[in-house]
């Protein structure tokens, strides 16, 4: 669809549920996990922009999470219990062959994301955020777990942002910079509130966008730059508490030419539906377009969709 919300074309008819849609760099594919009710197992498929060409590449793979596609299009990293009691790391080509363990332990290893090189990945581990060669070799790790901290690293792979408890029962952070090189730590904001979700990174490595509960019922997304200049309120959300149970305001990316970003606006209400706005908001003005969606749940769980950015 349109960032708008228009021209929405269903890309799946299946009869279980399909998540955690992930566009290739180019654009031509989509892969996505496909939960089968009958079988109560999810596969990791492919398909075609359009909906077209759906193929499973690899049956049964547990519990799993984020996909991402590396940067050449040609291999896909997971992380996923594939039939044992732990979650790792593995990539496997985008025809489904070479499925390749880059994690064996009990570690908890989660959310893969490539490095710009195509030949690097980071994750979540239960040691913190860790590095690794796409064969599995060279495992370092870059910034090490602090209870409650949500870290992303730089399109160079140079910095880690992270969001660090500074009085974690009062959900109040701090957003740092940890140079890898150097070791050295730059604090770029000193008060964050109720943050819930990681940072997001502009493509450039420039600019980076946070939301924060700043009020009871007041919700802000905020930009500030790498150097911590330009620091300041993008967007500002409220809503009357005694509407929902739960409210969540996430930034799900920027713009690929920096001129604006895409955050998610994520409200339960009392009777359990769940209200998901995603909103196109620029810089240079503000301006946003947004469009709306009530979910409830079905026989396979929350019906809430993820978003993808192409």
């Amino acid at each position: 669809m349109n960032p708008d919300g228009t021209d929405k074309v269903q890309l799946t008819r299946d009869p279980g549920s399909e998540h955690w849609p992930f566009w290739s760099s180019d654009g031509r594919q989509i892969a996505y996990l496909e939960y089968t009710r009958q079988s109560g197992t999810t596969s990791l498929m492919v398909m075609n922009a359009d909906g077209s060409g759906q193929r499973q590449l690899l049956a049964d793979v547990g519990s799993t999470g984020e996909l991402a596609w590396s940067p050449d299009g040609n291999r896909l990293a997971f992380s996923a219990t594939l039939r044992t009691t732990a979650m790792n790391v593995f990539t496997i080509n985008a025809d489904g062959s070479a499925l390749t363990p880059l994690t064996n332990d009990s570690n908890s290893n989660t959310s893969p994301r490539w490095l710009a090189d195509g030949k690097r990945l980071v994750f979540s581990s239960g040691s913190g955020t860790t590095v690794i060669k796409d064969d599995g070799s060279d495992r370092r790790l870059l910034v090490p777990r602090t209870g409650g901290a949500f870290v992303r690293i730089s399109p160079d792979a140079a910095l880690a942002a992270v969001l660090q408890p500074v009085d974690f029962a009062n959900s109040a952070y701090r957003l740092d910079l940890n140079h890898f090189g150097g070791g050295r730590t730059e604090t770029v904001v000193n008060q964050v509130q109720g943050p819930e979700s990681p940072v997001a990174w502009s493509d450039d490595g420039r600019w980076l966008a946070y939301s924060e509960n700043s009020g009871v019922d007041t919700w802000v997304v905020n930009i500030v730059r790498q150097d911590g200049s330009g620091h300041a309120p993008l967007v500002i959300e409220t809503i009357l508490g005694e509407t929902a149970s739960r409210v969540d305001v996430s930034v799900v990316g920027w713009m690929s030419d920096g001129a604006g970003l895409v955050y998610k606006f994520s409200e339960q209400t009392r009777i359990g539906q769940v209200r998901d706005r995603y909103c196109t908001v620029m810089l240079a003005d503000a301006s946003k377009v947004c469009f709306e969606a009530v979910f409830g749940m079905n026989e396979d769980g929350p019906s809430s969709p993820s978003l993808l950015l192409n």
